[in-house]
Parts: structure tokens; C-alpha cells; sequence
């Protein structure tokens, strides 16, 4: 049975947790789809199978789906899709199947039993998500009781986008011009984001340094392994960069690299 659509016409979405969630890492197709996934799954109180949501949004492309799947954006078990920022909504409405109701505290009940370890933000987050606190409570011999509150979305402390870099041998120089070119183009320096960027570093057989001589040169913000190192991007205002990224692969490929960046 649907929502009562004039009780329920719509559902809570916070913007920002969509520009820094991992939906981020779709493209506009892929992201598209997950839209009118939340409106199929919304209507239908949450209980939507796999092999439904397939047939209404994408026939004969099931790959689709099945990419934001693996980015960890969903969660399917038993061929049931599970999308836990909707979940708790319709949870709190009280319309939820009984059924998927000890689906999701099963869910919660995991989450809190991993009471010392870094929580998971979800693609979208709800207000009620980031307001919930986590408690430890520890009871001494003498039966007293202590309580421990934190915020469970408080960030990993410690965590530095440059300093990571730095950690991974990036030079100083580098490192400083990459973030200005992150910064110009707006983009968040999460840890996330890190963790990507290095990834995709380790994938490229060179040193850091010569791969982000060249990132910083075309002027990215980031980075993939897929992208042409070999493509130089044309200097505006009519200046002209000190060494273009093919001179760079060239000298690389001679043993006679000599960085502009360091020694």
C-alpha cells in the first residue's frame, strides 16, 4: 500500500549531504537514477525489490543499479533494497511493514554495538542522523555509573587533506598548488576524497612527485588513473607553462627527468 501522498508528499533531503556523499562519485546519469530510485522506494513505504526496481527504472540495464550498489549507496539483502536516510524517515512516520521495522533495528543495533569505531555517513543524512548521539557507560566495583556522550558524526580527528599528502611524499610545493586548485574549483578536502585520490596515485607506475607535477601543471583537483598524463592543457592569458606534461612523460621515459618542483 502507498504513502497517503497528501499526508506524505515528500521526504527530507539535505543538500549538502548529497554534494559530500559518495553519490558524488556517479555521473549525472547515474545520479539521475538514484533519484527516481528514492521516489519508487518513498511511494512504495520502502519495500522495493532488486529485481522490481530493475524492471521500473532500468530494463534490460541492470549494470546501472548494480554500479550504485558497489559504491556502497544502497544496501541490497535478501533481494530487498534497503536505503537507511528514507528508512528512518518512514520509520519515525510509523508506516514502515513490521517487517522491514526489525530489518532497520538490526541495522541500528550493529551500529551501536561498534561503539569505539569511525561511523559510516550514509549518501544522504537527516537531521534526526547527525542531532543521534552514541552513549558508553561504564559501571565500577562500586556499582557507580558513568556516562560518555559523543556526537556520532564528529569528524576523525586529526585529519588533514595536506598533511596526508605530505605523508605519502608529496612535496611541499606540490602539495600547496594542488590544494589551491581544489580550493578554486570548490571541492571539500575529506578524507574521503583522499583516500580516493590515493588510489587512484598508486594505480600509475611513476613517482608521486612526477604524477603530481603533471596534475598540478593541467590544473586538476584531482585525479584518475584513466586520464591522459600525455594531453597538455593550454596555458590562458597567453602565458606559458614552464614544462608541459609530455616533456615531462619524455624525460621520465630517458632518465632524464629533472622536476621544476624539487631537487
Amino acid at each position: 500500500m502507498a504513502l497517503d501522498t497528501l499526508q506524505f508528499p515528500y521526504f527530507k533531503f539535505n543538500p549538502t549531504a548529497w554534494q559530500n556523499g559518495n553519490i558524488q562519485l556517479l555521473d549525472r546519469t547515474l545520479k539521475g537514477l538514484f533519484v527516481d530510485l528514492l521516489c519508487l522506494y518513498w511511494t512504495r513505504q520502502g519495500e522495493l525489490s532488486y529485481r522490481l526496481a530493475v524492471s521500473q527504472l532500468c530494463p534490460g540495464q541492470k549494470e546501472l543499479l548494480d554500479i550504485i550498489k558497489k559504491e556502497g549507496i544502497i544496501k541490497v539483502e535478501n533481494g530487498q533494497i534497503f536505503i537507511d536516510f528514507l528508512d528512518d524517515q518512514l520509520a519515525e512516520m510509523g508506516r514502515k511493514s513490521e517487517k522491514a521495522k526489525r530489518a532497520i533495528n538490526k541495522r541500528w543495533s550493529q551500529k551501536k554495538a561498534l561503539d569505539n569505531q569511525e561511523v559510516n555517513t550514509d549518501v544522504l543524512q537527516t537531521n534526526y542522523e547527525r542531532n543521534t548521539t552514541k552513549t558508553k557507560t561504564k559501571t565500577n566495583t562500586k556499582t557507580n555509573t558513568k556516562t560518555k556522550t559523543k556526537n556520532i558524526n564528529a569528524k576523525k580527528p586529526g585529519f588533514s587533506f595536506g598533511k596526508s599528502l605530505r605523508a605519502l611524499g608529496v612535496k611541499e610545493l606540490l602539495v600547496n598548488d594542488f590544494l589551491k586548485n581544489r580550493k578554486l574549483k570548490r571541492l571539500a578536502n575529506t578524507e574521503t576524497a583522499f583516500r580516493n585520490l590515493k588510489i587512484e596515485l598508486e594505480k600509475i607506475e611513476m613517482p608521486v612527485n612526477q604524477i603530481m607535477e603533471i596534475v598540478v601543471a593541467n590544473g586538476w583537483a584531482s585525479f584518475k588513473a584513466s586520464w591522459d598524463l600525455k594531453k597538455e592543457k593550454k596555458a590562458s592569458g597567453g602565458k606559458k607553462r614552464k614544462k608541459p606534461a609530455s616533456v615531462i612523460i619524455r624525460e621520465v621515459k630517458a632518465g632524464t627527468y629533472k622536476s621544476e618542483y624539487y631537487d
